[in-house]
C-alpha cells in the first residue's frame, strides 16, 4: 500500500501546476458533496431510527401496561386469598395426621382458591403448599418432598409474607415423579407468598395458632400470557419481543432458538440502569434496535428487538441519488477548475519564484503588489512575513551573543569564590593552630554561608539546607551582638525535606536583631517555630523587641521601606505558591513582633530546579 501511495505521489508531482489545480478543484467540489450526501443519508437514517424507536417504545410501554394490569389483578387476588377468614379457620382446625380430614379440607380450600383464581385464564394452577399436603388445583400432582427442596418454596418462605415473582421454571421441579405434563403447559412463571400468622375480622386482629404451619400460596401462570399480549404488536418484519428476568434470563418465549440469557449484554446492563428506553446493539452479528421497559409489578424487562436493516429499507433510493449527484458535481468541477486554473496560474508562479528565493536565503526578496484584491493582500502579507523573518533572525543572533557573554561572565565569577574559600580555610587552620576556637567557628560559619549562597542557584531548597545556613548566620550575629539576644528553635523534624524559598527566614531575623533590639543591651529573645498543618506549612518568628505601630506594619511591606527584605520574601512566596500564601505581621509597641509565614507543604525533589 505504501509503495502505491509513493508512486501516486510521484505521478502527481510530475503534473503541471494547472493540472494539479484542476484536480484540487475537482476534489474541493466532489468531496464535500459526497460528505454532505453521506451526512444526509446518515441524518435520514437517524431520523427514521428515532421515529421508529419512539413508536416501538410506545408499543412496548403499552404492552407492559397490559401485563402489569393482569399481574396486579393476580396480586390483588392473592391478597384477598390470604385475608380469607374461612381459610384461616380451616388452617387453625387442621389435623395433619387425619388423612380423611385433609381430603375434606383440600376440597374446601380448592373451592376458596377457585373463588379468586378460576376465572383468570392466565392461571394454570393455584395451590396451598405445606410439608404434609398440597391443597388446591388438580392440574398438577405436587410432591411434598420436592416442594420443600424447591427454590419456589424457599423463596416464598424467605419473603416472609411478601409476594415473590419467580421466572419461568419447569413444573417437574415440584410434581410427583413419573407425571408427564402437556408440553404446552410445562413452562410457567409463578407468584408465591407465605400466609401470615394474623388476619383481621370485624375490626379485630386474630392470630393463627403457634403450632400451625404457615403454608405457601403458589400461583402458576402460563407463559403464553405474554405471547397473547405481544402477538402482532410489532409492525416491522423480523421483529420480536422478549420478557427477561432481572438476571437476564429469557422468560418468554420459552421455546426459542435465540440466546437464553442476556446477562452479559451491554444493552441489558444499560436497561438495568435506565429501566426504560432504547439502544442499538449487535446480537449474533446482526444489528438491532432494542426498545425496553421495566414492569412495575415484577421488575422484569420487556424488550422488543427490531432488525436495523428493516428500518432503513427505503433509503436505497437515497444512495442512488447521492451517487448521481456526485458524478454530476465531478463533471462540473472539471470545467470550473480548468477555467479558474488558467486565471490563477500567473500570480501563483510569482509567489513560487519568491518563495524559492527566500528558501535559498535571499530574504530581501519582495513581490510587486498587483491590483487584484485577493492577490494584493496575499503579496502584501508575504512581504511583511519576509521582513518579520529577517527581523527574527537578527534578534536570535543577538540573543545568542548575549548568552555566550553571560556564560563567560559566570565562569569568571566562579573563580573569585574559589580563591576566597581557600583563603578562609587557611585562616581557619591558623586560628585552630592558635587555639582560637571562636574565630575558627566564625570562619567555618562564614565559609558555609558563602558556599551555600554562591553555588546553590536554586530558588527553592529543602528546609534542612536552609536551616544549616541560618544557624551559621545566627552564630555570626550572636558573636557580633554578644549578650544582647538569644535564639530558640522549635521546628517539627518532619519538615526537614519540605520545600521552602531560599533564605526566607533571614530577612525577618535580621529585622528583629537590628531594629527590634536596637534599644536593648540584654534580654532579647527570638523564637523560631515551624509546624505542619496537613497541607500547609507554618513558620513563626517572634521577638520581644520594641515592636511596631500600625503605620510601621503597613510600611514594612512596601518596596520603599528600609525593611525591603521582608516585602521581597512575601512577593517570592506569592510568586512561587500563589496569592493566598505569604507573610502576616502582628506587633505591639513595647511588647514585640510576631511574623507568621504560610505556604503549601511540598516535599523537595532534587530533580526540580524551579517551581
Amino acid at each position: 500500500m505504501k509503495k502505491y501511495l509513493k508512486l501516486l505521489g510521484k505521478k502527481l508531482s510530475e503534473l503541471r501546476f494547472r493540472d494539479k489545480l484542476t484536480i484540487s478543484y475537482i476534489l474541493l467540489i466532489t468531496v464535500p458533496a459526497i460528505v454532505i450526501g453521506i451526512k444526509y443519508y446518515n441524518t435520514s437514517s437517524q431520523i427514521i431510527l428515532e421515529n421508529a424507536s419512539k413508536h416501538i417504545y410506545e408499543i412496548v410501554k403499552k404492552d407492559n401496561q397490559i401485563i402489569d394490569n393482569r399481574l396486579n389483578k393476580l396480586q390483588e387476588s392473592t391478597l384477598s386469598t390470604i385475608s380469607n377468614v374461612e381459610l384461616y379457620t380451616l388452617l387453625n382446625a387442621m389435623r395433619t395426621d387425619d388423612e380423611m380430614q385433609l381430603i375434606q379440607m383440600d376440597k374446601r380450600i380448592k373451592e376458596i382458591l377457585n373463588q379468586y383464581f378460576i376465572e383468570n385464564g392466565d392461571i394454570f394452577s393455584a395451590n396451598l403448599l405445606t410439608s404434609y399436603y398440597a391443597f388446591g388445583s388438580n392440574n398438577v400432582s405436587i410432591s411434598q418432598e420436592k416442594v420443600l427442596d424447591s427454590n419456589v418454596y424457599k423463596d416464598a418462605k424467605q419473603a416472609q409474607g411478601g409476594l415473590v415473582w419467580i421466572p419461568n421454571y419447569e413444573v417437574s421441579e415440584i410434581v410427583k415423579s413419573g407425571e408427564i405434563l402437556n408440553n404446552n403447559f410445562n413452562n410457567f412463571f409463578a407468584a408465591a407468598r407465605t400466609i401470615n400468622s394474623t388476619y383481621f375480622q370485624n375490626g379485630s386482629i386474630h392470630y393463627m395458632s403457634e403450632g400451625i404451619e404457615r403454608p405457601v400460596l403458589l400461583i402458576n401462570v402460563k407463559v403464553d400470557m405474554f405471547n397473547s399480549v405481544f402477538a402482532d404488536s410489532l409492525p416491522v418484519t423480523g421483529a420480536y419481543t422478549f420478557v427477561l428476568s432481572q438476571d437476564g434470563r429469557v422468560i418468554s418465549p420459552t421455546q426459542s432458538n435465540h440466546i437464553k440469557s442476556y446477562e452479559d449484554s451491554d444493552w441489558f446492563q444499560h436497561a438495568l440502569l435506565q429501566k426504560s428506553g432504547s439502544s442499538i446493539t449487535t446480537i449474533a452479528g446482526k444489528k438491532l434496535l432494542v426498545c425496553f421497559d421495566r414492569m412495575q409489578t415484577t421488575g422484569w424487562i420487556t424488550a422488543a428487538f427490531v432488525p436495523y436493516d428493516q428500518l432503513i429499507v427505503n433509503l436505497s433510493n437515497l444512495r442512488t441519488y447521492t451517487l448521481y449527484l456526485s458524478i454530476f458535481l465531478m463533471v462540473l468541477s472539471v470545467i470550473i477548475a480548468y477555467l479558474l486554473s488558467g486565471w490563477l496560474t500567473n500570480p501563483i508562479k510569482k509567489l513560487l519564484v519568491a518563495t524559492h528565493l527566500i528558501g535559498i536565503g535571499k530574504f530581501t526578496t519582495k513581490i510587486p503588489v498587483v491590483s487584484d484584491k485577493e492577490f494584493s493582500f496575499l503579496f502584501t502579507k508575504f512581504n511583511q512575513m519576509n521582513e518579520k523573518i529577517q527581523q527574527l533572525i537578527t534578534e536570535n543572533y543577538e540573543v545568542k551573543l548575549r548568552e555566550k557573554e553571560a556564560e563567560i561572565m559566570a565562569l569568571n565569577l566562579q573563580l573569585n569564590p574559589h580563591f576566597l574559600y581557600n583563603t578562609l580555610n587557611i585562616i581557619n587552620w591558623m586560628a585552630m593552630d592558635k587555639n582560637q576556637d571562636d574565630i575558627s567557628r566564625m570562619i567555618m560559619s562564614l565559609s558555609t554561608m558563602l558556599e551555600y549562597t554562591v553555588h546553590n542557584k536554586k530558588e527553592i531548597v529543602p528546609l534542612r539546607e536552609d536551616m544549616k545556613w541560618l544557624k551559621g548566620y545566627l552564630h555570626i550575629m550572636s558573636t557580633r551582638y554578644e549578650g544582647i539576644f538569644g535564639v530558640q528553635i522549635e521546628i517539627d523534624p518532619s519538615l526537614d525535606s519540605c520545600t521552602v524559598p531560599k533564605l526566607f527566614l533571614q530577612p525577618i531575623i535580621e529585622n528583629s536583631i537590628i531594629h527590634g533590639f536596637e534599644l536593648l543591651e540584654t534580654g532579647g529573645m527570638i523564637q523560631i517555630v515551624g509546624w505542619n498543618n496537613e497541607s500547609t506549612v507554618h513558620f513563626t518568628v517572634q521577638d520581644n523587641g520594641k515592636g511596631m505601630d500600625e503605620n510601621q506594619k503597613k510600611n514594612i511591606m512596601n518596596d520603599d521601606s528600609e525593611h525591603v527584605g521582608i516585602s521581597n520574601i512575601d512577593k517570592r512566596i506569592k510568586l512561587l505558591f500563589g496569592q493566598e500564601y505569604g507573610i502576616s505581621i502582628d506587633s505591639q509597641v513595647g511588647v514585640g513582633t510576631s511574623v507568621h509565614i504560610v505556604f503549601p507543604f511540598r516535599k523537595f525533589e532534587t530533580s526540580v530546579d524551579n517551581f
